[in-house]
């Protein structure tokens, strides 16, 4: 492999068979044991033949079932009996639901083939109209339809992170380029799920930083964390803030902008981190800048790659 890998390459060079299946007959059980137990992203969903038709994303598989009950703070459990069997009967009905029944499958909007150009595949990755439910993998077909492999965010990474360009490139070369970067969008640990939810429904955005007012850095939630609270029968949680469910700042990556992008890659691929907030430091105070992602990352290269190759 060269020094300086090249996207019009084969995307057989990336291609993974690290992904989860099932069939259309298969059940929400079935792919509810696939996000809690194996962390699946993305399940891609095959009919009777074996031939793909479509996929989920965990995102979706939770929003269709009330929330396990290790997530939900002690003090917010429901206690009154009848509630409980209520969501338990909810429960036991939804999951028994075939996949077929229970989602409208989102097929790839392209086609792509084992012997294609590699930089196909990674425009649609990073492909800024992308919304929550839609993959974040690109599902790689056969002749007939059936699924060759697949190409992740991770296949990506691997495969562009010898290019020197990353030892040279620092985090504040984010900033200055017209990347698709996911905006900042911050909330006061006080406020609600229910303002949450709310802007992640209407807002293209992944993550929300808590801060408190003088704009310093406290903690994050996420849409997973989100959507897997949000159930009807838990309406009550609606009302409790973010500061029982953030992620503290101590167990969140953060990265400065003179680090280099090359340590972030590392991190993403050795650690499997899935987000980095960049921020500026002040003695003690954390300010948040960016919310960096694996396809930030990807982004980023599309842009070198194209700058270079003209």
């Amino acid at each position: 492999m060269s020094a300086t890998p090249d996207l019009l390459s084969s995307i057989e060079k990336v291609i993974s068979n690290d992904f989860c299946v099932l069939n259309t007959s298969d059940t929400l059980s079935d792919a509810l044991a696939l996000v809690i137990l194996q962390k699946a992203g993305d399940i891609l969903i095959v009919d009777n033949n074996g031939k793909f038709a479509g996929s989920i994303s965990d995102i979706s598989v939770l929003s269709q079932v009330p929330p396990q009950v290790s997530d939900v703070p002690i003090r917010y459990q429901i206690k009154l009996s009848s509630i409980r069997k209520q969501a338990n009967d909810a429960l036991v009905s939804t999951i028994k639901k075939n996949i077929g029944d229970v989602f409208q499958l989102k097929k790839v909007t392209r086609r792509f083939s084992k012997d294609g150009y590699l930089i196909y595949p990674l425009e649609e990755l990073t492909n800024p109209y992308k919304t929550s439910a839609d993959p974040k993998m690109v599902p790689i077909l056969n002749n007939d339809e059936t699924i060759a492999g697949v190409v992740s965010y991770q296949g990506i990474l691997e495969f562009i992170k010898i290019d020197p360009f990353w030892v040279e490139t620092k985090v504040e070369n984010l900033f200055s380029v017209k990347l698709a970067v996911e905006g900042i969008y911050k909330l006061l640990p006080e406020d609600t799920l229910d303002k949450a939810y709310f802007a992640m429904n209407y807002l293209p955005i992944n993550f929300i930083l808590l801060c408190d007012s003088n704009n310093n850095l406290l903690g994050m939630v996420n849409r997973h964390q989100i959507t897997a609270l949000a159930h009807p029968l838990y309406f009550h949680l609606m009302d409790m803030p973010l500061s029982e469910i953030m992620k503290p700042l101590d167990s969140l990556y953060l990265v400065e902008s003179c680090q280099t992008m090359k340590g972030i890659i590392d991190s993403f691929l050795d650690l499997e981190i899935t987000v980095a907030i960049a921020v500026e430091r002040s003695g003690s105070k954390v300010h948040p800048k960016s919310v960096i992602t694996p396809a930030n990352v990807i982004q980023l290269y599309l842009q070198h790659f194209r700058e270079n190759t003209n």
